[in-house]
């Protein structure tokens, strides 16, 4: 993978980190350029891109993005690791739906999954729960421990946020 765009990075690092108006005329700016996805991967590795190149991803991914490459799947669970913001991490999180995991990432999308799963912050929390499922689903050699995660989740989230994710990631195991 070639080194990112100059400009998508600046532009990515001068980011607010609040206008969602401004990261929308990121994506429209910059998201028909060759490499536009493999890019914004190497950004997630730096703390003051990864929140503004995750929100990209998961955005390309719900405007109906191609698929993803399983090179750039790797590099893209490989990146989990070098996040350090609760938002960067919720939207890996949220594209797990759209992105398959790669055999030799299970373990550190596991990790990553479980370590979410018991977050401060409810919201990363619940899709931590529902991202362990996601995986389970995928390698099924992994569901008796997600469903072990899952049902002490219950106990502790009867309501709320983290209850709705919950069910839903439940239901993927059913």
């Amino acid at each position: 993978m070639s080194a990112p765009d100059h400009d998508l990075v600046t532009a990515l690092r001068e980011w607010d980190g609040r206008s969602a108006d401004d990261i929308t005329a990121l994506y429209t700016q910059f998201h028909q350029n060759p490499g536009f996805v493999e890019e914004l991967i190497l950004s997630c590795r730096a703390p003051e891109t990864e929140r503004a190149a995750t929100w990209l991803i998961k955005h390309h991914l719900e405007q109906g993005a191609v698929q993803i490459t399983r090179e750039t799947r790797q590099q893209y669970y490989q990146a989990t690791r070098h996040l350090t913001h609760w938002e960067a991490r919720l939207h890996v999180l949220q594209c797990m739906d759209h992105i398959a995991i790669p055999p030799d990432t299970v373990e550190a999308v596991w990790s990553f999954a479980q370590a979410a799963a018991t977050s401060d912050r409810k919201l990363v929390q619940a899709w931590g729960l529902y991202g362990l499922a996601r995986l389970a689903h995928q390698f099924p050699d992994y569901q008796p421990a997600a469903r072990e995660v899952l049902a002490k989740a219950a106990q502790q989230h009867p309501k709320g946020a983290v209850a709705v994710r919950l069910r839903k990631a439940r239901a993927l195991l059913a």
